[in-house]
């Protein structure tokens, strides 16, 4: 589980800028849950963040890097069970 700390210094992963980060849960609302249990997170500088909450459609990526890399793990019928939506294309 990734440190619960709202704000550190890190690398954003969008933007490859070293300062302070926060953590953006790539599933969040009823989802958020899952996100923190399975670290479906990603370390993010605040503009970054402000704007991939600003644009709609922007997650997509991420959604589908998460999805692979939960998959690497467990099943897709588990990815279905939790998240009862599949983002990547067959």
């Amino acid at each position: 589980m990734r440190d619960k700390k709202r704000n550190k210094k890190g690398i954003c992963k969008r933007c490859g800028r070293w300062g302070m980060t926060q953590w953006h849960h790539i599933f969040g609302g009823s989802k958020r849950g899952v996100s923190e249990k399975y670290d479906l997170v990603i370390e993010l500088c605040p503009d970054c963040h402000r704007e991939l909450h600003d644009e709609p459609g922007s997650n997509l990526y991420y959604k589908q890097e998460a999805q692979r890399a939960f998959e690497q793990k467990k099943s897709r019928a588990v990815w279905m069970n939790l998240m009862h939506k599949n983002y990547l294309e067959d």
